[in-house]
């Protein structure tokens, strides 16, 4: 039998924006990094354009696109009990398996040790990002400049 996947809520205390998170990704050797707006709707102690990242550290792969929040029910490990615009881990997850066709893969010979790597999801507005890396950090980067 297979075992059903389990969803740890990562973001507890910030969300991204839940209108336009523009979410970015660049990857520095084996760093990859997922910047994204707040949302200063929920928190008091964020401020409209104020942008985070996420850093996945000895990342392997990763993903960004479909679904959607309009689609949420469509994901491949969807749970009555995980929030649209939640960040989680999926423990038991078949990442190894079933990872998206539209991966993009970071490292084929990753370092570290097979068991020691995690399967992170964060649904957008627009998309769902996918990440299996061995670890992550939470940064506020602060405000993103408009120019006019």
């Amino acid at each position: 039998m297979i075992e059903k996947p389990i969803y740890i809520k990562l973001n507890l205390e910030y969300d991204a924006e839940p209108n336009a998170p523009s979410p970015e990704i660049s990857i520095n050797d084996s760093t990859l990094n997922l910047k994204f707006l707040l949302n200063p709707f929920l928190w008091d102690n964020v401020e409209d354009d104020e942008q985070a990242e996420l850093l996945f550290y000895n990342a392997i792969k990763y993903r960004l696109g479909g679904p959607g929040s309009d689609n949420f029910k469509d994901y491949r490990y969807y749970d009555e009990g995980i929030d649209n615009y939640g960040f989680y881990q999926i423990k038991r997850s078949d990442w190894k398996k079933d990872f998206p066709i539209d991966e993009k893969i970071i490292s084929k010979n990753p370092i570290g040790k097979k068991d020691n790597f995690k399967h992170y999801v964060f649904f957008f507005r627009d998309n769902t990002f996918e990440c299996v890396a061995e670890d992550f950090k939470f940064v506020k980067t602060g405000k993103v400049i408009k120019f006019k």
